[in-house]
Order: C-alpha cells, then sequence, then structure tokens
C-alpha cells in the first residue's frame, strides 16, 4: 500500500520518501525508465492485455517461473511475517506519519483503509497487510476514527457482484464506492 510506497528503495517514489537511515523525509528520484517498459507504456497490445483483460504482469510472471532465476520473486510481491524487516519499516512510517499528524485534533481526521479490492473480486481473502494493520490499529490507539472498507465492499460484491473501480484498467473507487464511503465517513462524524 501507500505506506510500502513511501519508502525509499520501494520503486514507487519520485520525490519524498523515508528511508531506514533516519526518521527525516527526503528526496529522490527513479532513474529514467528502460526502453522496454517506455515501449510497453505506449503499446497497444499491452495496454489491451493489462487494462481490458485484466492480465497483472506479476502473476503471469510468477506462472511463468520468471522469477526463478536463482532468486526468490520481488519482495514487493509477496505477504510478509509481522516482524519481518519491511513490516517492521511499515510501522516506522505509521509512527513517523501518526507522529506529524498529532496536532490535529482526533474529531478532525477520519482514517479510511481501503479493501484488497482484487482479492475480493477473486474471492481471495485477504493477504496479510502489515503496514494496513499497523496505520489502523495506530490510528485508532491516537483516538482517531478508522474506517475499514474491507467488510463493506466485501458485503456489497458478495451482494451485487459488480466492482467498485472506475473501469477494468482505473482502480480508483467509483460512484457506489464513493458513496458506501461517504456514509461510513459520515458515521464516524457524528
Amino acid at each position: 500500500g501507500d505506506v510500502s510506497q513511501v519508502q525509499c528503495g520501494s520503486g514507487n517514489v519520485h520525490a519524498v520518501c523515508i528511508g531506514s537511515f533516519g526518521d527525516t523525509p527526503v528526496i529522490r528520484t527513479r532513474p529514467a525508465p528502460s526502453g522496454l517498459k517506455n515501449l510497453l507504456r505506449h503499446s497497444a497490445l499491452a495496454q489491451y492485455l493489462f487494462s481490458q483483460l485484466r492480465i497483472k504482469p506479476d502473476r503471469l510472471a510468477a506462472k511463468l517461473n520468471l522469477w526463478d532465476r536463482g532468486g526468490a520473486e520481488p519482495e514487493g510481491n509477496k505477504p510478509h511475517a509481522a516482524d519481518s524487516p519491511r513490516a517492521l519499516e511499515d510501522r516506522r512510517v505509521w509512527r513517523l506519519f501518526l507522529e506529524r499528524v498529532a496536532a490535529l485534533s482526533p474529531r478532525q481526521v477520519v482514517f479510511v483503509f481501503d479493501a484488497d479490492r482484487y482479492a475480493i473480486y477473486d474471492g481471495q481473502p485477504r493477504n496479510p497487510d502489515w503496514a494496513r494493520k499497523a496505520g489502523r490499529d495506530g490510528a485508532a490507539a491516537a483516538g482517531y476514527a478508522v474506517v475499514d472498507l474491507e467488510p463493506v465492499f466485501r458485503g456489497y460484491y458478495a451482494r451485487t457482484g459488480r466492482t467498485l473501480d472506475v473501469a477494468p484498467n482505473d482502480g480508483h473507487w467509483n460512484a457506489a464506492a464513493v458513496s458506501m464511503i461517504t456514509r461510513e465517513v459520515a458515521s464516524k462524524l457524528r
């Protein structure tokens, strides 16, 4: 999730990030994409496969054993243990974030935690996400209201079979999702 993505070296940062070297955010930029990545970004076939047919490159690579080149699957593609270095770092990032928002009254803030919508659509349980758990538990312990969308979205999908994304190639929340989130947040502000 977002917590893992703000960590320096995650491959998702192109601005401010937090590293294991201290608690002060720094600015890092990503190297330019490779020629192959640029080609795939502009390929109509690749866009069709990934957005319309919902082929997931990481799952395809795993099925084709592309990760088995004398090493393990990339760290970002697999669940990690609660006491792993990554889980510990995720908790540290949440601690830093909650320290910085401590000036805001808990009556002013509602933390909303998205569901693992792809797991819902695939009929799978949510993978352990220690960053999400650390954030949810930390925010609640600090007195902030917390909305966990996992049970809300699972219930909706079980009842309707409808996804909560804008489009197959756009994972932003659609109108139905926003409506449910609005109700959940409003209930915490009463």
